[in-house]
């Protein structure tokens, strides 16, 4: 360590030899991860520290790693370093950059602009990407072009990245990366991290595109340079989205043993951890094995709680909440799935709210209540239809029709059903479902599956099958 062994901030002093806060209330000690960052910052000499600088140097993370352990950290230090820390003055946030020690008020200047100019141009891209703000992608990846630190640039162009995606789709976010940065080298070449980061960002692409043979040969790669450099983080974050991969070919056993795998190198507090977890929960769930379900995911919704991400720990109860609807208990289901669904409406996450919703509504239907399914059913679809999720509208219109049907109403659901089987044209359970309304001979149900999609498909039947009632005509 350079610089001074003890350092005073407002009327606390820090012995850093001795990893210890002295104040009016007392000693309290530094953790080695608190004595680390303040170390590292201390010898910036005032100037502000990178996020992606800090995570590397203090945790050992890399910069592409999504996690809120230095934001935790900076809470707990600023408990013991300011006389305010809901106002500090002392440790600051350099919003969108990093940290900095605030060790005078003549802070050099020409140091300062830049880092603000950086940290409001990444404000705004962040806002318009939730629709609140009007920067355009191309002054993004400018500033970016601009920038001498590493660091910098690659919180920019990622920023680029995502603000293409949400505006134009991720096919013209693929093709603005891959113009800009070309393909990832193979295992003959070396990589830093800065572009093994971009080649994560590029395979998450390709994988929300349903382009698998692609993602799949660039994931081989991405884990050849990441098990190069021993970047444990990355190589675990790409073998999350091998698992996905595997899951959209539906591999679930495969989809597994990756997410285990993933698991030995995310570190714990990180949200690509809270992810394997979380996906290894619905995996289970998917192959049936219910009980083995529970734990990833109690873990998960634990992970995320922990660390503030507030809507993915939603996501997880939405999880909860089916696998309470495969156990039957519908009434727990109901209010863990409107719980969820309240969290995404506030923080504007549609699609997340529509598969809430989604539950809801099938609680309502399973649990004997099917008008109010049928009404929880068809806000889902409005929801999915205004946003353009076509799979999720798809879902919700074939148990809306089961859901109308139950009430009384099969005239409203038989042409819904026939819209479904024009679209989706080997879905054995509608053809079933739209045969007994209309007259036709009924076709045998679809093999019994383990997934939770098949068993619910398979419960609203016996629900259909139960009721007594002509079909009406064609």
């Amino acid at each position: 360590m350079t610089g001074p062994s003890c350092l005073h901030l407002s009327d606390r002093r820090v012995d850093l030899a001795r990893r210890a806060v002295v104040g009016p209330g007392g000693t309290e000690r530094l953790t080695p991860l608190e004595h680390r960052f303040l170390v590292r910052l201390l010898e910036a000499g005032g100037r502000t520290v990178s996020r992606a600088a800090l995570l590397r140097d203090v945790w050992g993370y890399h910069a592409a790693l999504r996690t809120r352990a230095d934001s935790l950290l900076v809470v707990r230090l600023r408990r013991k370093l300011e006389v305010d820390p809901a106002r500090p003055v002392c440790l600051l946030t350099v919003t969108g950059v990093g940290y900095r020690l605030h060790l005078s008020a003549t802070e050099d200047a020409a140091d300062a602009a830049p880092l603000s100019d950086v940290a409001s141009l990444l404000e705004r891209a962040r806002r318009a990407c939730i629709g609140d703000g009007d920067v355009e992608a191309s002054t993004v990846w400018e500033a970016a072009d601009r920038q001498d630190s590493v660091d910098l640039r690659d919180a920019l162009w990622r920023a680029a990245v995502e603000l293409v995606a949400r505006r134009a789709g991720p096919r013209f976010a693929l093709a603005e990366l891959q113009a800009r940065i070309g393909p990832l080298p193979g295992a003959g070449e070396s990589v830093g991290a800065h572009r093994l980061a971009l080649g994560m960002e590029e395979l998450i692409l390709r994988v929300s595109l349903g382009d698998l043979d692609a993602a799949e040969a660039l994931a081989e790669r991405v884990m050849h340079h990441a098990a190069v450099r021993g970047d444990r983080q990355i190589l675990g974050a790409c073998l999350d989205r091998c698992a996905t991969i595997a899951r959209r070919r539906g591999d679930f056993e495969r989809s597994e043993q990756l997410l285990l795998d993933a698991l030995s190198h995310c570190a714990e507090d990180t949200l690509e951890g809270a992810n394997a977890l979380h996906n290894l929960g619905m995996t289970r769930l998917h192959l049936g094995r219910t009980d083995e379900a529970r734990g990833p995911l109690d873990a998960a919704r634990r992970c995320f709680d922990r660390l503030g991400a507030a809507v993915d720990a939603g996501n997880v109860v939405v999880s909860t909440a089916s696998l309470a609807l495969d156990a039957g208990r519908t009434a727990e289901a109901h209010r863990l799935a409107e719980q969820a669904a309240q969290q995404m409406a506030r923080h504007g996450y549609a699609r997340a709210e529509v598969h809430a919703r989604t539950v809801v509504g099938l609680a309502h239907l399973l649990g004997g209540e099917p008008v109010a399914g049928a009404g929880a059913l068809r806000r889902v679809v409005h929801l999915s239809e205004r946003h353009g999720f076509v799979h999720e509208c798809e879902t919700a219109t074939r148990f809306l029709g089961c859901a109308l049907v139950l009430s009384g109403r099969s005239g409203e659901a038989v042409p819904l059903w026939r819209d479904a089987a024009r679209r989706s044209p080997d879905d054995r359970m509608v053809a079933r479902w739209l045969a007994r309304e209309t007259g036709a001979p009924v076709p045998p149900p679809p093999p019994l599956a383990a997934g939770l999609r098949a068993r619910l498909d398979l419960a609203v039947d016996r629900m259909l099958t139960s009721r007594v009632r002509p079909p009406i005509p064609t």
